[in-house]
């Protein structure tokens, strides 16, 4: 299922829109980077038609920070789903670099 994973507002809230965080056995930790596929496959988990990528910095969405807060560990990197996914484990992604 999707259950592990969530989507925060700026002030780390749940919410329709903003980071991408899934559960780890430390608690959750961000995504850096998905594909529209994921995009879609998570957000139809939620009861949303889809999802939408920003393809833009994290630091200005809407004017808002969406990076999340500093030191939130990093998770998985270049997340990618087909889009009909019933877990993020039927996806691919690589582990995180310096670049997240």
């Amino acid at each position: 299922t999707m259950r592990e994973v969530r989507l925060v507002d700026e002030q780390g809230s749940l919410s329709s829109y903003g980071l991408v965080e899934v559960r780890t056995s430390h608690g959750f930790a961000s995504v850096c980077g998905l594909n529209q596929g994921a995009a879609n496959a998570i957000c139809e988990a939620m009861g949303y038609p889809g999802g939408s990528i920003y393809p833009h910095s994290c630091s200005s969405v809407g004017g808002k920070n969406m990076c999340g807060s500093k030191g939130l560990p990093v998770a998985l990197q270049n997340l990618r789903c087909e889009g009909a996914e019933d877990s993020l484990s039927q996806c691919q992604w690589e582990e995180p670099d310096k670049s997240c």
